[in-house]
């Protein structure tokens, strides 16, 4: 799509609620979406679960003229990779490799993974770090040798990866692994900034608006408190070449796409 005088390529987020939404945004002028596995937050891992969903996504997305460009992979309590508890640490890190087994052979290329689960008490954020980074060095090989690239999304609140120097640290400085940038997380810094530092490492976006002081709010950009034309155009000086996918669940596509517009044009 063309915004600020360049042609954009825009995607969405699209889960197991809103599936039968793709063909809308694929009429809207949407050219791809990440498609979001199922999350279990305190459940133990099931990949039969996962291996039939995986399919039928796969086909929904394809048949609506989008095409795959990432992955959410699930997260929760045992699909942290950031645990301190081996019996939560390895079995996660399997589950990954599995996982990324079975996308190997499909397309989109991105594998956006959560750093950790919470809560994190601050005593034991080092231990969490740690262990997250050694989590990376395995997952970063293995989605290599599958043909994909991992990136690593910001996470708020007491998770890992609130701040942009912590996901430097955590990824150490994009040598680990590369980075999603989840704008509606960054509860301690806006975007742009987070880009000064980051950027060069973001592979992945999570595009959506917040108002500050409130939590996981996923607007419509225009909505709440972010500077949008700021955001790209940070993105279009650091040559992003990643799509620019909107992680607006619910929103009709031609509201992201007007209040995305009109955010670009403000001025202020």
């Amino acid at each position: 799509m063309n915004l600020l005088g360049l042609e954009l390529d825009l995607s969405i987020s699209l889960d197991q609620a809103h599936l039968n939404k793709a063909e809308q945004y694929k009429k809207a002028g949407f050219t791809a979406a990440e498609c979001c596995l199922p999350t279990y937050y305190h459940d133990p891992i099931d990949l039969g679960i996962l291996k039939p969903y995986i399919k039928t996504a796969y086909d929904a997305i394809r048949n609506s003229g989008l095409r795959i460009a990432s992955w959410h992979i699930p997260f929760g309590r045992y699909w942290d990779i950031s645990s301190p508890d081996q019996s939560i640490r390895l079995p996660a890190i399997e589950a990954h490799l599995a996982l990324f087994q079975m996308l190997e052979p499909l397309d989109g290329t991105n594998l956006v993974v959560h750093p950790s689960f919470e809560p994190i008490p601050e005593n034991e954020r080092s231990e969490h770090i740690s262990a997250c980074q050694e989590s990376l060095k395995d997952l970063s090989a293995m989605a290599k040798s599958c043909g994909k690239r991992l990136a690593l999304e910001n996470l708020p609140r007491t998770c890992l990866g609130r701040t942009s120097q912590e996901m430097a640290l955590l990824t150490r400085d994009g040598v680990l692994c590369d980075i999603c940038m989840d704008t509606t997380h960054l509860f301690y810094e806006a975007p742009e900034d987070f880009l000064e530092r980051c950027g060069r490492w973001v592979i992945n976006t999570h595009l959506s608006d917040y108002l500050i002081g409130q939590d996981e709010c996923h607007w419509v950009p225009g909505t709440g408190s972010l500077r949008w034309l700021a955001i790209f155009e940070r993105l279009i000086a650091l040559s992003y070449a990643g799509t620019y996918n909107f992680e607006v669940f619910h929103a009709a596509p031609l509201e992201i796409l007007t209040g995305l517009k009109n955010a670009l044009n403000k001025v202020g």
